[in-house]
């Protein structure tokens, strides 16, 4: 069967992608809270 090692890298890889997003989602929403005067890129301050 499959040994630790092709099991460990995707695992680690897959966390290390979580944990890398949930970071962004902190960094995105501090800046938010930050400046929520700033245009959304879904085009609201075109309105």
């Amino acid at each position: 069967g499959p040994g630790p090692g092709p099991r460990t890298v995707p695992e680690a890889a897959r966390h290390y992608c979580v944990t890398r997003s949930a970071a962004r989602l902190m960094d995105v929403y501090a800046t938010t809270l930050t400046h929520p005067l700033s245009p959304a890129p879904q085009g609201v301050s075109s309105t």
